[in-house]
């Protein structure tokens, strides 16, 4: 798994609150949770002028992070806006964590 903290205003919560891989092991997630910002926000990434700005927001952490990442391994991010910045920037389709528990469950037999 490689997740990723939140950007905006969901990212400045403080880090008792964030999501962390320590919550997720419990539900059979491990890997790593990675900072960075797909630089899409919302329409930020496709307004007139922007586009520059979105991709080095994008390269600077996040999509190094996610190519580093195995094939096989489960890309979590909950925003649509980072889900699909990262299928169109680095050709890798990432799920919510809801998604991927709830598969988890299934596949448990629960």
């Amino acid at each position: 798994m490689r997740g990723r903290a939140p950007c905006g205003p969901a990212g400045t919560r403080s880090s008792a609150t964030r999501p962390t891989a320590g919550r997720a092991r419990p539900a059979g997630l491990t890997g790593e949770l990675s900072g960075g910002c797909c630089g899409l926000a919302g329409d930020f990434g496709f307004a007139k002028g922007h586009f520059e700005v979105e991709g080095a927001c994008a390269e600077d952490q996040l999509l190094p992070a996610v190519r580093s990442t195995p094939e096989r391994a489960v890309v979590l991010a909950d925003g649509f806006s980072c889900r699909t910045r990262l299928e169109q920037l680095a050709g890798r389709r990432a799920q919510p964590l809801a998604q991927v528990l709830a598969q988890g469950l299934e596949g448990s037999g629960e």
